[in-house]
C-alpha cells in the first residue's frame, strides 16, 4: 500500500510512507537517485511538513499525535 497522501521529507524532498506504521517502524518509497544514507535525518512533521497536515493524514487532530509521543522519544528544548 503507497499513499502518496502521507509522507516524509528526507533531504529536503518528501517521499510517500509505504504499508502501514508499525509501533515505531514505518517504510518509505525512495527514488532510485535518492541517494540518502543510513543516519539521514527523515521530518516526520516540523518546519516542512506541519502537524496538522499528518494528523488530517491520520484523521485525527494534531493534539491527539503529540499527546501518544512515547518516553522513549527523546525531547530537545529550543
Amino acid at each position: 500500500l503507497v499513499s502518496e497522501q502521507s509522507q516524509v521529507l528526507i533531504n529536503g524532498k518528501r517521499y510517500s510512507i509505504v504499508g502501514r506504521v508499525s509501533m515505531d517502524t514505518l517504510a518509505v518509497l525512495l527514488d532510485e537517485d535518492a541517494n540518502i544514507l543510513p543516519g539521514a535525518s527523515v521530518e516526520l512533521w516540523g518546519e516542512n511538513i506541519s502537524i496538522d497536515e499528518v494528523a488530517g493524514w491520520a484523521n485525527t487532530i494534531s493534539y491527539e499525535l503529540l499527546c501518544k509521543i512515547t518516553s522513549r522519544v527523546e525531547r530537545i528544548t529550543i
